[in-house]
């Protein structure tokens, strides 16, 4: 797999930019099978248990097999890097005042006669009853109903209503997300089964249905749901316009622990003989040669995950770190294009862990892309000079140097990062210390601290097992759907989902993120988030390095897998997926 040499990357985004990709010049075909790499979930469950809480369960697959009340707008028409709502089983909802919302159900979508529904419609009571399930304690998604007070289900009127304790910016675009699906009737996590003993998921109302795929992280394949009952509001009675929609990649047998290795070399070999359809691409070296071998193909550049990147944090908020003269310290003494360049060819932006679609551009509208160094501020721009200084205030010496116990994970269960990438990672910061502060301070890598990041109640805290003597820890990206602008009633959250976990819980900051909680007013809100940013940029509790923009392929001849930042790959969108078709002159694949 060709690396590539680094790239200008704001010249990459907009060469490869999503306006720029092709555009269908004839009607769909209906028809045909859409291969993709994605492998299978440990369990097909939004509510997944132990183990399989930690690596998501089938949450990005799910909303094949199911509806939600709402969904993203996803595909080749629609742009991507908002997350604009759109109704999937709501036909429409409304906003009578600031703490109520009230969705009114769409006919047609019908339970199949396979389940214990019996063929049923699906009712208020049915909607009801599983976001009751969300709302329970233990539930991942407990967290982004906790402004709820109550759920009313009107059968005959076909309507569901959300009484708020107060009003809750974050919570449309929470339903909108993969993990809040509507599961059948009678359907509890347990149903699901765990990692090893997984069961078939229930058929549901979704525009496909699960055939085969229960070993984890190994094959799987869906095939087109015959009542469906016309995707979105039933506009389009041909949806889905695919029959069959298949992943998996092939797990390396010398892989470590309780998840395989994926053998990545197998997935891009398939890619390169054409039999995928899409590819999640690592290097512009891969996108060199993609072209190369299938000049047909569409490049895409899509702009980071929010939150996406490494980090840099401190497990025991111990009395070195404690002071935010020293973390900004080590912040300052990192050069942020050079970990681009070192680690990801460039492509790459710096990270603070916040959406950036949210804030307003001062023209009207709404950013497209992450922050430069510059708009972040001194926290995170390269100044070894100045770290030295901050260090030297806080009363470090050479004769009482500052102690910097760096500690990096042996294995990450979750995103399966290759132990060298951590390595290069935590030599890079090692480097980049011993350079700025010299004898000031004493820099040592430590393993192992295990960095582990687990869902909990929709809030990702990352609970770590460390050594002795860590006090800063490397740490992977958490599982989190990125939140885009809805510019409507109920906006996506954007410091929801953040915990204090560094031992710097900030009275200032608490205020900030409650207020942009309740803040519906999307200019409002902008200037809230603001403010929390600069907040972080002050306390910097954690250090954010730099976070890759995402780089994809697909066949020439395949529309509407759009990339955006919520969705790296492109079933990460899967409400798109219902509309993936292929031109009308094939290349000759299976389509």
């Amino acid at each position: 797999m060709p690396p590539g040499d680094p790239v200008d990357p704001l010249e990459w985004r907009e060469r490869y930019h999503w306006r720029n990709l092709p555009r269908p010049g004839s009607a769909p075909r209906a028809g045909g099978e859409l291969a993709l790499s994605t492998p299978a979930p440990a369990v097909w469950s939004p509510i997944p248990l132990g183990l399989d809480r930690a690596t998501g369960g089938g949450l990005s697959l799910l909303p094949l097999l199911y509806g939600r009340l709402a969904a993203l707008a996803a595909g080749d028409g629609v742009d991507a890097h908002r997350g604009i709502v759109e109704g999937d089983l709501a036909a429409s909802w409304e906003t009578p005042d600031e703490t109520t919302l009230v969705f009114r159900l769409r006919r047609g979508a019908v339970w199949p006669e396979a389940g214990d529904a019996g063929g049923r419609e699906l009712s208020a009571g049915d909607v009801r009853a599983m976001h009751e399930m969300y709302r329970e304690p233990d539930a991942p998604q407990s967290e982004a109903y906790r402004a709820v007070a109550s759920i009313a289900a009107d059968d005959a009127a076909g309507t569901v209503a959300f009484s708020l304790a107060e009003p809750s910016a974050p919570l449309l675009r929470a339903m909108a997300g993969p993990e809040h699906v509507i599961m059948p009737p009678g359907w509890t996590p347990a149903d699901a089964g765990t990692t090893g003993s997984a069961q078939a998921p229930p058929p549901g109302t979704g525009p496909f249905r699960f055939a085969e795929g229960l070993e984890p992280y190994g094959s799987w394949r869906l095939e087109r749901n015959p009542d469906y009952p016309g995707g979105r509001g039933g506009a389009d009675p041909a949806l889905p316009l695919i029959d069959v929609i298949r992943g998996g990649l092939l797990p390396d047998s010398g892989g470590d622990g309780p998840l395989p290795c994926i053998a990545r070399r197998q997935v891009w070999q398939a890619w390169l003989d054409g039999g995928l359809d899409a590819m999640v691409l690592e290097s512009p070296g891969e996108a060199v040669a993609s072209l190369r071998r299938h000049p047909d193909a569409a490049v895409q550049v899509a702009a980071p995950i929010p939150d996406g990147g490494w980090t840099l944090e401190f497990p025991h908020g111990g009395a070195e770190t404690a002071d935010p003269r020293i973390r900004r310290a080590l912040s300052m003494a990192l050069d942020r294009d050079e970990l681009a360049r070192a680690l990801h060819h460039g492509l790459a932006a710096p990270d603070c862990g916040m959406d950036w679609t949210l804030i307003a551009d001062g023209g009207g509208g709404w950013r497209e892309w992450p922050w430069t160094a510059e708009e972040l501020g001194p926290s995170y721009q390269f100044d070894p000079a100045g770290a030295r200084a901050l260090v030297e205030a806080a009363g470090y010496s050479e004769a009482a140097p500052l102690r910097i116990g760096l500690g990096t994970p042996a294995m990450n269960q979750e995103t399966q990062y290759a132990a060298h990438e951590e390595r290069a990672r935590a030599e890079s910061a090692e480097a980049a210390w011993r350079a700025a502060f010299g004898a000031l301070a004493r820099v040592e890598t430590l393993t192992w601290v295990l960095g582990f990041n687990v869902q909990v109640n929709a809030e990702t805290g990352r609970r770590f097992a460390a050594g002795r003597g860590v006090n800063v820890s490397l740490a992977p990206p958490p599982q989190r759907y990125g939140a885009g602008a809805e510019l409507g009633w109920f906006h996506a959250p954007a410091s929801a989902f953040q915990a204090p976990h560094q031992g710097t819980e900030d009275g200032e900051l608490r205020r900030l993120s409650a207020l942009e909680r309740r803040a519906l007013d999307p200019v409002e809100r902008s200037g809230v988030l603001e403010r929390i940013r600069e907040r972080r940029g002050e306390l910097m509790e954690t250090i954010h390095l730099v976070n890759p923009y995402g780089l994809h392929a697909r066949r020439g001849d395949v529309f509407g897998l759009v990339a955006t930042y919520f969705a790296h790959d492109p079933v990460g969108a899967p409400s798109q997926l219902a509309r993936t078709w292929r031109g009308a002159v094939s290349s000759g694949g299976r389509g």
